[in-house]
């Protein structure tokens, strides 16, 4: 049976599930702008269309939207979705489970990006959360996801606070690393390739390799400050 996936929503999320989804799936891009959509389609080679056009043959329904729009989409279509739908809700702050309330005839489950979505979009992976409710769809989502990354059983409201401390964290860990370079007349583009190469390219090896002896030895001066 072919399968019609419907990613609502083209920002950077959406445009990652676009990119990494497997070729073989119709996936269709739906966005309130309809040029954004386009775009989006014509550069992942996927079908942009109106939502208004699809809705009742979507087997998947990922919400890539801003969380204040989830609701507002679900009240517009509630009666059109198929009861043999999947909803995804994939907004870190909005909480499956009061949709489930607000939604009974829709079968919705959580799937939180624990990951940024421009490093999706640029091949990155991630670890997506989802709860005891979805481990109906898990096998086939996961091979939807496999371009993405693992999906793993847990607390859904979590995502959102740990993407906070994370993001946080990078920014301060950013802005120390740019002024320490400043501070030492290193050119623009040179600190841009730090940051970029240099300090992702450590981060992507973590945790560090104790066996590195390049790593050992920042270690081990690092510990004797």
């Amino acid at each position: 049976m072919e399968e019609n996936i419907g990613i609502i929503g083209a920002g950077r999320l959406g445009k990652s599930l676009a990119r990494h989804f497997p070729r073989e799936i119709n996936v269709y891009i739906c966005d309130k702008d309809l040029d954004a959509a386009v775009y989006c389609a014509e550069k992942y080679n996927r079908i942009s269309c109106k939502t208004d056009d699809i809705i009742e043959k979507l087997n998947y329904i990922f919400i890539c939207v801003p969380p204040d729009e989830v609701k507002c989409f679900l009240e517009k279509y509630k009666e059109r979705i198929s009861e043999s739908s999947l909803v995804v809700n994939m907004a870190t702050s909005v909480d499956t489970k009061s949709l489930k309330s607000s939604f009974k005839n829709l079968e919705i489950i959580p799937l939180k990006p624990v990951a940024e979505a421009l490093a999706l979009l640029n091949g990155l992976k991630g670890v997506f959360i989802t709860d005891g409710d979805a481990s109906g769809y898990t096998r086939r989502l996961s091979y939807i996801f496999k371009d993405l990354g693992e999906i793993i059983a847990g607390n859904e409201m979590d995502v959102q606070q740990v993407n906070r401390i994370a993001t946080i964290c990078a920014l301060n860990f950013y802005d120390k690393l740019e002024k320490e370079l400043s501070g030492q007349g290193v050119p623009e583009k040179i600190k841009d390739a730090a940051v970029k190469s240099v300090a992702t390219g450590t981060i992507l090896g973590c945790p560090p390799d104790k066996d590195n002896y390049y790593i050992k030895g920042l270690m081990y001066k690092n510990k004797e400050r």
